[in-house]
């Protein structure tokens, strides 16, 4: 991406970028990842594609930044604050779960258009997996037998499991749920 999202943007820059991330997803609602131009985006949100390549180097970069704009929902950075893996992975559920619900027909929508297997899916999982290693490699591990790579790896292969599979299911599946199906799996955390 050819703006640095972690620094203060402009006003200028934050409309822009919410404008193409905003054209983006309403467009996944409509049709698959794979099948969207770099000019459809562009009409979408009413910029000319010169706007698009000072911001963004491809659609693949502009869902990259999809998922940014997601993150700073779900507020990654007030993790470094947390101590301890159980409340980092409930946080995390929590924040995901409720984001989850909020959006749920948009969810549905983008759901019924992407496959899972597709690259929205892939990048999307990719992206929350890093950010839950990141997360978790902050400090939540001591030492133990199993090497911490490991325990990081499978506490957050986990994590993602329950929360692909609770929102395949938001109909039948709690927040109370969410923690319970974390706590049975890794082993009351």
């Amino acid at each position: 991406m050819k703006y640095d999202m972690t620094q203060k943007l402009s006003k200028g820059a934050v409309r822009t970028i919410n404008a193409f991330t905003g054209s983006m997803f309403s467009l996944l609602s409509e049709k698959s990842f794979e099948s969207i131009s770099v000019n459809e985006i562009c009409v979408k949100c009413g910029y000319p594609r010169a706007t698009f390549y000072n911001y963004f180097d491809d659609k693949y970069d502009l869902l990259t930044c999809c998922w940014m704009m997601l993150s700073q929902k779900i507020r990654f950075d007030d993790f470094k604050s947390l101590s301890g893996k159980r409340e980092v992975i409930y946080v995390f559920a929590d924040r995901v779960y409720d984001l989850g619900t909020a959006n749920i027909s948009l969810i549905l929508k983008i759901v019924s258009f992407n496959n899972e297997t597709g690259y929205m899916f892939t990048s999307l999982k990719f992206f929350m997996s890093n950010k839950i290693r990141e997360i978790l490699e902050s400090g939540a591990f001591k030492e133990t037998v199993v090497p911490k790579e490991i325990l990081i790896a499978h506490h957050s292969n986990t994590l993602m499991l329950v929360m692909e599979w609770a929102f395949n299911n938001l109909d039948k599946c709690t927040k109370e749920d969410v923690k319970r199906y974390l706590d049975c799996l890794l082993g009351a955390i």
